[in-house]
């Protein structure tokens, strides 16, 4: 069924998260987390959350996921507004999986705000 085997219970899990947030040190993993978030919502023009999405692509995050590694899908996802060309579509291509990484359900299978630089980086270059 793919990485998020159900929608509905990895939204309760990342409210879970969210709530202890509030009441534990927010760590640098979680802003890595977050950084990757409004990269997506840069990248496809959508909210993090949008009940009004049909179910599979109400959390980005989740939906993002599934499309990150095909090229068409990837393609496809893209807010229209940007106006991709072929040769920024391979850096859209790193951003996007970059998101796996930092989006990972492990904290600590996400890289550090450094590491997610160091990325992005050579893509502000081209």
């Amino acid at each position: 069924m793919g990485r998020f085997e159900d929608l509905a219970s990895y939204k309760s899990r990342g409210t879970r998260h969210l709530r202890a947030s509030m009441t534990r040190k927010i760590t640098t993993k979680a802003d890595v987390f977050s950084f990757e978030v409004v990269l997506m919502e840069l990248l496809t023009g959508w909210m993090a959350l949008d009940e009004n999405r049909p179910e599979e692509s109400q959390y980005l995050p989740a939906w993002f996921w599934q499309v990150k590694s095909d090229k068409e899908k990837l393609r496809a996802a893209i807010d229209p507004a940007l106006d991709v060309k072929d040769e920024t579509f391979e850096s859209i291509a790193t951003i996007a999986e970059l998101s796996g990484h930092c989006t990972a359900r492990e904290l600590r299978q996400r890289p550090d705000m450094g590491q997610a630089a160091n990325v992005l980086a050579p893509l502000v270059e081209k």
